[in-house]
């Protein structure tokens, strides 16, 4: 025997301990469904001649030896410049302080983020353990660092006190430990000291030279219009639409507070941006109002990272500008190759011109920074959809609804990837238990009545199509035109396919720009109107790829 496969179980025998059975992530996921057989991660491991790192599993069953911590030092994959920023603890008298205390955790993160050399994991994953008891050891495992930051905060009056402790995630010892108590005016001073600390007790932990450099720098010298900034940061952390629309009041004052506060032009930019993909607002209205703030924030700083991010959003869904995206891309790259979401831009910008592979590519780099993230395991599944990857399309979507059991873009899609493999009626189980809300990609009826055309149930699949047409001749702000599509493309009716994918493109709106990755309309790509139709988005034309290979997270 010989392959791949052949060569990663060797690898795999090479960590071995005696008295244990050791397997590597896809034979985990391939037996989950085993009761009989009890694993647990070690986490994750670098192998000769295996591109990527890949997790590893060990049998827990009785009588079977699972490594400890010693036997694995040194052979897992963790950098030692590695360190993730759990949420501190808000120790201050009101419970309503808890977006304080979440924020300085958030702009210490920030501040590391900047340190060349140093890979810090996204908020998204390390605030998952926001409020739960869970072993720093394991922590670092899940999250596959050496570091943890963790914390606490007491804010009274006009003074705060902050505690910052540094562990090794290797064996849960300290490294460091200290308070700092200072009036609320020298905060971003305390935040820029302690990022401080620890990137220098990390370079002297390697052997390097200790030097200083400016991490933090005060965003605004009104410390009020900062408060309000870090409760709308802390509402907009809870990601969605609504969580978004909470946000928004207290930008808007931070602003009036301070109308040169770049940063909270720029979150207020992004608000706007998940009112349009909620549904909550079109997308012209919400391009109309976010583009005022976005412009303000570069006008501010050019070099704004959240107010670029939002840019490369307006330019993949609304603008369709990709030369302009491209060179937005290029410049988030350039200065901050650390920041998750540079790779999310570059994925979508790889998938809208059709390298799907590439986009896989960039969103993996992405969620080494970010294990746990949602966004990243989400675009993971669906691009593993759409390049027939059925079995890890799977992996990455359960993780998803492990994360966010409701999350109604994971159940589409998974459902989407029983249709594919011709598993219809797991496919018609979880479109069943899609939201039919009609902000989103698609409606329930949509994938519900391509579904029922695969399944030869044409009456029902008419009554689909039917209701998708009267939502499309009354909806405000809203086209369904993508949806037509669809349906037409499960009756096989190629005349209304190209007609509504037309129509689709011409509102530039939303994802259309995408189509080109959608399954469905493999039939479709050998006529000569598809490609009329890749020029109406602009991928047609000739626009140079990023070079994904060359851009390592630090």
């Amino acid at each position: 025997m010989y392959g791949d496969g052949v060569n990663l179980a060797s690898r795999v025998e090479s960590i071995g301990i005696s008295g244990g059975i050791l397997i590597s992530d896809k034979v985990n996921y391939a037996i989950k469904n085993h009761s009989g057989i009890q694993t647990q991660s070690l986490g994750h491991f670098e192998f000769k001649n295996i591109i990527e790192p890949v997790e590893i599993f060990t049998i827990t069953n009785s009588g079977i030896k699972i490594p400890n911590g010693s036997e694995l030092k040194g052979k897992l994959k963790g950098t030692k410049k590695s360190i993730a920023v759990l949420p501190f603890e808000n120790m201050s008298p009101d419970p309503e302080n808890e977006y304080f205390s979440d924020g300085i955790a958030g702009e210490i993160l920030n501040a590391l983020v900047k340190v060349e050399g140093l890979q810090v994991i996204a908020r998204t994953s390390s605030f998952v353990f926001k409020g739960k008891n869970v072993d720093v050891r394991e922590i670092g495992r899940l999250l596959n660092v050496e570091h943890i930051l963790e914390g606490s905060v007491r804010k009274a009056g006009k003074r705060v006190r902050i505690t910052a402790q540094l562990v090794s995630a290797l064996d849960g010892i300290h490294l460091f430990s200290e308070s700092y108590d200072r009036s609320l005016e020298d905060i971003f001073a305390v935040q820029d000291e302690i990022a401080q600390k620890i990137t220098n007790r990390l370079r002297k932990h390697l052997g390097e030279t200790e030097h200083r450099e400016l991490l933090v720098t005060a965003p605004t010298e009104n410390f009020e219009a900062y408060e309000k900034y870090l409760q709308g940061v802390f509402h907009l952390n809870q990601w969605g639409d609504e969580a978004a629309l909470n946000a928004m009041p207290y930008f808007y004052e931070a602003i009036e507070m301070q109308n040169d506060f770049s940063q909270a032009h720029a979150h207020l930019a992004t608000c706007y941006l998940f009112q349009a993909f909620g549904g909550k607002m079109s997308w012209p209205d919400a391009h109309q109002h976010a583009i005022i703030h976005i412009n303000r924030a570069l006008e501010l700083d050019s070099d704004d990272l959240e107010a670029l991010y939002a840019l490369t959003a307006f330019q993949s869904f609304l603008e369709w500008d990709w030369v302009g995206l491209k060179k937005t891309v290029d410049k988030i790259i350039n200065l901050n190759p650390g920041k998750v979401n540079c790779y999310h831009a570059i994925a979508t910008y790889h998938c809208i011109l059709g390298d799907i592979e590439a986009a896989i590519k960039a969103e993996k780099k992405g969620l080494q920074l970010d294990p746990l993230s949602v966004q990243s395991n989400l675009y993971l599944g669906v691009y593993h959809a759409w390049s027939a990857q059925l079995d890890e399309a799977i992996r990455y979507l359960d993780k998803v609804l492990e994360l966010d059991p409701k999350h109604r873009t994971a159940t589409e899609f998974k459902g989407w990837v029983f249709l594919y493999k011709e598993q219809y009626q797991l496919a018609e189980q979880w479109f069943q238990k899609i939201e039919p809300a009609m902000g989103y990609r698609l409606h329930r009826s949509t994938c519900l009545g391509y579904l029922y055309t695969k399944t030869n149930r044409m009456d029902k699949a008419k009554t689909c199509l039917r209701e998708i047409e009267q939502l499309d001749a009354t909806a405000i702000g809203h086209t369904f035109s993508i949806d037509l599509a669809i349906l037409h493309a499960g009756f096989g009716n190629s005349n209304e396919v190209f007609t509504y994918l037309e129509k689709a493109i011409k509102t530039k709106i939303g994802d259309t720009s995408m189509f080109y990755g959608a399954p469905v309309f493999n039939s479709y790509k050998s006529d000569a109107r598809f490609q009329k139709l890749l020029d109406l988005v602009g991928t047609g034309l000739r626009v140079d790829k990023l070079q994904v290979e060359k851009i390592q997270p630090p």
